[in-house]
This record gives structure tokens, C-alpha cells and sequence, in this order.
């Protein structure tokens, strides 16, 4: 069985892959990952409370807290699980488009952050989704699900929707 899903997982990553070759859709992705690695995020976080004021500070506030809370979550999946790169394995069918930041690939912890900053900052401040959603919107994908999906496996969705409902009710605790 388990053999039975990695051939399938495979065949997926490697019609993923080959679909990213399009110079417009690997260019977003590329985009979109190198959103996750901080920089922009970071800024980001300096900048509304100048913008937005108190809104603002309350954004960067819940952006850093989820930060922390992603960067746990992230921590302990990667050190349980740890899924080599499918180009790492695969070689022979799937192509690496862009060096990774790390050895394995899921979870991904900056896919993860972008996904967390870009759906916090756009729920507090939502003229920012004029600058940030068309990233996600150029490829034709709707919902941090299907980009998910698209750039890493159907697996991915699953993961992401599970981490959002426990954020969700975890959030509502507090």
C-alpha cells in the first residue's frame, strides 16, 4: 500500500513538474517561494503599524504569533517526517527548477508562512489584497489549497486544511 502511494505521488510530482516548466508559471512559483523566505514578510510587519497605526500593530502582532506558532508546527513535522525533495528521488523525471532552502520537502515552512502572513494580513487590512493576492491569482489557482496542490502534491491540501482548522480553533481558545 504504502509503496502504491509513493508511485502515485510520484506520477503527480512528476505532471506538476512538468507543468512548472512553463516560464510564466515557474516564474511565479519562484515569486511566490522566495515571498516565504522572510524578507518581504518582515517588512512588511515594520511597515503597518506606520501605515495603519494601532490596526496595524494589532496585524504585525498576530503575524509575529503566528510566526512563532507556524515556525513550532513546522519544526516538528519536519524532524517526524522529513520527505526528500521528489527531484532528489526522482532524478530521472523530475527536474529541480529553483535550489532549495533545505534538504526535504514537506512540510515547507516558508510556503507555510506565506500562506499564514498573506491570509492575516489580508483579513486585517484588505486593500492589501490588491498587492498580494495577484501572485496566487496569475496561475489560475483560487485557494492556498489548490496552489498548494499544484506546487507540491494533493497530500499538501489535506496538510493544509488540517493546520488551518487546528490554527482556527486554536485561535478561538485564546
Amino acid at each position: 500500500m504504502a509503496q502504491r502511494f509513493a508511485d502515485v505521488d510520484t506520477a503527480i510530482c512528476a505532471v506538476f513538474n512538468g507543468i512548472s516548466r512553463s516560464p510564466r508559471l515557474c516564474s511565479l512559483f519562484r515569486l511566490a517561494s522566495r515571498l516565504g523566505d522572510g524578507i518581504f514578510w518582515y517588512a512588511l510587519m515594520a511597515l503597518l503599524p506606520v501605515v495603519a497605526g494601532l490596526d496595524g500593530l494589532v496585524a504585525a502582532a498576530h503575524m509575529a504569533g503566528a510566526s512563532l506558532t507556524g515556525l513550532v508546527i513546522y519544526t516538528l513535522l519536519k524532524s517526524r517526517i522529513g520527505r526528500e525533495r521528489p527531484y532528489a528521488m526522482h532524478a530521472e523525471r523530475i527536474t529541480c527548477a529553483m535550489p532549495p532552502l533545505d534538504r526535504y520537502s514537506f512540510p515547507s515552512g516558508h510556503t507555510l508562512h506565506a500562506v499564514c502572513f498573506t491570509s492575516i494580513a489580508c483579513a486585517y487590512l484588505p486593500v492589501l489584497a490588491w498587492v498580494l493576492v495577484p501572485f496566487y491569482a496569475r496561475s489560475k489557482v483560487f485557494t492556498m489549497p489548490q496552489f498548494l496542490e499544484k506546487r507540491f502534491s494533493p497530500a499538501s491540501r489535506w496538510v493544509l486544511s488540517i493546520i488551518s482548522l487546528v490554527a482556527y480553533i486554536v485561535t478561538k481558545i485564546a
